[in-house]
């Protein structure tokens, strides 16, 4: 925490006010510091949230795989509930539009488009997104990462030592620069939308959560807003009150104020009502952060301040110019240096060069459009009205000189020409890829890194270079095994973990090709890499990874894919391609079902166990059998005092 836990008295270095370090915060009237506020014509706050309703009644509903256990949180846009998986116990987060926004089909639509908006992102410090379905007849649901750990605001209320601060609000920039980078805007950037958890090698891996979610906010009818100002006051951007000219820079902002907070351990302003937070953003100046705390280096105040310019124009133009300067900064170089901007960490690397396409759609004529920012997951393409509706599928060829990419995906993201002013960008529509073949896979893969479809790289004739062997040598061990083996993973690793593996492997892999490589070594690179491009393929996903793993009767696998939230539909499709081809599976292992129940009805539960194994190794894609499974395991392994 920011403080000890036992001060029950002084003053909030946060609001400013006399209140017991145990109580809230409150730096808002009527509200908790730091909550999502619409702001009414007259600087008061209006209340968005939702009353209780019947939120409580979900409690105990079972949504596809998982059952909801308890409710997490509220705020202006829903209710936020733990989720357990029925079969194996994996946890979830299942967020609720509030039943009366459902009402406003646009704002559902905005809902859903947000959330696949930030599966395109596709950062590693982004919450993922599993699912998004309807719980008939009108509660609209997120399914999403499970987070254990703390807010970044549970650290809050003195300086953070730099050592901490730097690498959060490092990883913070990465994931606003890869937001960005696909034309999202945060909006409601602040400490408790950063959460922390625990990585290997990292204490506090950033996880930025909430993306969108203050631009979807509505209000009642009659209420009016100054130019629809959605967001948390202490953070908001001057362009931000009146809602016009909003882009990535207002999140830049927000990057000055969070960056003031850790650094001194309170806000650049401290007011008592909306409207005060509206005048002192708009035209106080701030104190530099060295006047709370004299041992910053000297550079971080003009950063900060930078940062925090009333005018868009004067701050810094990207989060990686920012980062860039902090990192500087407090490396504090003994003879000045240039500074230079870290290499961004997206998802999937992408491919910002434009790129001519046919593309078409059901109910309109195909058309010669312009691609922007390809990657693996999808495609931006420049496109005047009338654009395809959300959700629509669409064909796709992207069309080089020396080959072409046949691809299909779904409409998640509109930018219409207000937007695209106010994003330096052109208008159009995203995409995200569905099921792409192997060719399409390959032929992406090489465009993303500025390839033709299917070029046999140019060879270069030097010395092979040690450093760059010694990582060569750790793969080529491991290229001709399983895609498991590949990554250095066992068969049962979390999704997550394959993820974050396949992603390291191949950045670590791609960056080779910086160093002064032989001809030899630089085709072991393009070997390497694509053979874990196939890896990803094969594992990377759920439902991909279900397939694969059932093929090698790897039960355990599976079980992961359906904790990572594969649908019970997707599982039925597989298991029925599964059994199509091996017909005498299901059989045989309904009779290790019975061997099973024999045994635990003669009070032998490992035998029990053990048959129910071999059933699963037959049929890894029954829900049925795993549930039976992984409910008896875990009685047993209680039972044994954890020995299993």
């Amino acid at each position: 925490m920011g403080g000890s836990a036992n001060d029950t008295s002084g003053k909030c270095p946060i609001c400013g006010a006399a209140h017991s370090a145990l109580e809230p915060c409150l730096a808002l009237p009527g509200a908790d510091a730091g909550q999502t506020q619409a702001i009414g014509a007259g600087g008061e706050a209006l209340g968005v949230c939702a009353p209780p309703g019947d939120d409580e009644a979900l409690i105990g509903q079972t949504l596809g795989n998982f059952r909801i256990v308890r409710m997490l949180g509220r705020g202006g846009m829903g209710v936020v509930f733990l989720g357990e998986h029925v079969a194996i116990g994996s946890r979830v987060a299942i967020k609720f539009l509030h039943r009366h926004l459902a009402a406003d089909q646009s704002l559902v639509e905005r809902f859903f488009a947000e959330a696949k908006a930030t599966n395109l992102i596709g950062h590693e410090n982004i919450v993922n997104i599993f699912d998004l379905s309807l719980l008939p007849p009108n509660r609209y649901y997120l399914v999403m990462e499970y987070l254990e750990g703390q807010p970044l605001s549970s650290m809050i209320g003195r300086p953070l030592d730099p050592g901490v601060a730097v690498p959060i609000f490092a990883q913070a920039c990465d994931a606003l620069h890869a937001a960005h980078t696909a034309g999202v805007v945060h909006r409601d950037l602040k400490p408790e939308n950063i959460f922390l958890v625990r990585r290997e090698g990292c204490p506090h891996f950033v996880k930025l959560v909430d993306f969108g979610i203050a631009k979807l906010s509505r209000l009642e009818p009659g209420q009016t807003v100054v130019g629809g100002a959605v967001g948390t006051p202490e953070f908001m951007a001057p362009e931000q009150w009146t809602g016009q000219g909003i882009d990535r820079r207002a999140d830049i902002y927000a990057l000055g104020v969070l960056a003031y907070l850790l650094a001194t351990g309170r806000l650049p302003f401290r007011e008592s009502a909306p409207l005060a937070y509206f005048v002192a953003h708009s035209s106080k100046a701030p104190e530099p952060p060295s006047t709370h705390n004299p041992k910053l280096p000297p550079a971080v105040d003009e950063i900060i301040l930078k940062a925090l310019a009333k005018k868009p124009e004067d701050r810094f133009q990207t989060a990686l110019e920012m980062r860039a300067a902090l990192l500087g900064a407090f490396a504090a170089p003994a003879t000045p240096q240039p500074v230079r901007a870290p290499t961004p960490r997206p998802f999937y690397p992408r491919h910002a060069a434009s790129l001519p396409a046919k593309v078409s759609w059901q109910g309109a004529a195909a058309r010669e459009l312009t691609t922007e920012d390809l990657s693996r997951g999808g495609v931006f393409l420049c496109c005047e009205p009338p654009m395809p509706a959300l959700f629509t599928r669409v064909e796709i060829t992207l069309l080089h000189p020396e080959g072409t990419v046949d691809c299909e995906g779904d409409v998640v993201r509109h930018v219409a020409a207000e937007q695209a002013q106010a994003w330096g960008m052109k208008t159009g529509f995203a995409v995200q890829f569905t099921e792409l073949n192997e060719r399409a896979r390959f032929g992406i893969e090489r465009l993303v890194r500025g390839r033709p479809p299917s070029e046999t790289p140019k060879l270069v004739s030097v010395d092979d270079d040690p450093k760059a062997e010694k990582v060569l040598d750790y793969y080529r061990k491991r290229i001709a095994g399983d895609h498991y083996g590949l990554l250095g993973l066992a068969p049962d690793a979390e999704c997550s973990e394959v993820r974050s593996r396949a992603r390291a492997a191949e950045r670590e892999v791609a960056k080779l090709k910086e160093r002064p490589i032989s001809a030899r070594q630089r085709e072991q690179v393009e070997a390497t890499l694509a053979r874990i491009a196939a890896a990803i393929s094969a594992v990377g996903t759920p439902r991909a990874r279900a397939e694969h793993d059932a093929d090698r009767g790897n039960f355990r696998g599976v079980a992961r894919c359906i904790a990572a939230g594969l649908s019970v539909d997707d599982l039925e499709e597989l298991r029925r391609k599964f059994l199509a081809s091996r017909p005498k599976n299901e059989v045989n292992a309904q009779v290790q079902v019975a061997s099973a129940n024999a045994y635990l009805a003669s009070g032998e539960p490992g035998r029990g166990l053990a048959s129910l194994e071999q059933a699963l190794e037959l049929d890894p894609l029954s829900l049925g059998i795993h549930q039976r499974y992984w409910a008896l395991r875990r009685q047993y392994v209680q039972g044994s005092g954890g020995q299993r």
